[in-house]
């Protein structure tokens, strides 16, 4: 079974949910078996004008670092208890990324890491997507437009540093002095040079 919620008004979150889809905080993680079989969608949407204005991210984001993704967490599940996602289960996992330089915020301690927090994923046959999250592999080299204040999808618990903002137009996969983004970002926009992305944040 296969249910989408899309994040526009709130009274459409709230007929979601009482229809049995679900919300944040970390709640109950052990609901998960209890779902197997099922995907839950859920489609934020963002203003068009902001997510691709590259002054307007680089403003919005409480950092931006360069860097390499060393290791990203197995997928986990929880149940969120509060707000009108109460009751809807997420599945997360937990990035790690070795800073190489700020862009924006605290210059980088000798070696520092960053735990980055991204949706979606599978555990125990039940799939949580998250429409358009950035996609952190290992050893990917990276620019990330930082939040360290999400939506409420996103599970609050000691372990929550940053998320991307905006998802996937907040992660930029570096290779040769470009900054690519997903196929989802219209063409004109998908790729940004470094100097670019710098000036964004100045």
């Amino acid at each position: 079974m296969k249910m989408r919620m899309v994040l526009l008004p709130v009274l459409l979150i709230g007929l979601a949910v009482a229809a049995g889809c679900g919300s944040p905080d970390a709640g109950d993680s052990s609901r998960a078996s209890d779902l197997q079989g099922q995907t839950v969608v859920v489609s934020p949407t963002w203003a068009a004008e902001e997510v691709l204005d590259m002054r307007a991210m680089g403003s919005r984001a409480a950092r931006v670092v360069s860097g390499v993704v060393e290791s990203v967490g197995a997928p986990q599940a929880v149940t969120l208890t509060e707000g009108f996602e109460s009751g809807v289960t997420v599945v997360y996992s937990d990035a790690t990324v070795r800073v190489g330089r700020s862009l924006k915020g605290n210059a980088p301690k000798d070696a520092e890491r960053v735990s980055v927090r991204v949706l979606g994923g599978t555990v125990d046959g039940y799939t949580f997507v998250y429409e358009d999250e950035a996609k952190l592999s290992v050893g990917d080299s990276v620019v990330l437009f930082l939040t360290d204040n999400p939506d409420a999808f996103y599970p609050r618990d000691a372990a929550l540093q940053y998320a991307v903002l905006w998802g996937m137009h907040g992660a930029f996969h570096v290779k040769d002095g470009t900054g690519f983004r997903s196929a989802g970002i219209p063409a004109d926009k998908r790729n940004v040079p470094m100097a670019a992305i710098e000036k964004s944040v100045e």
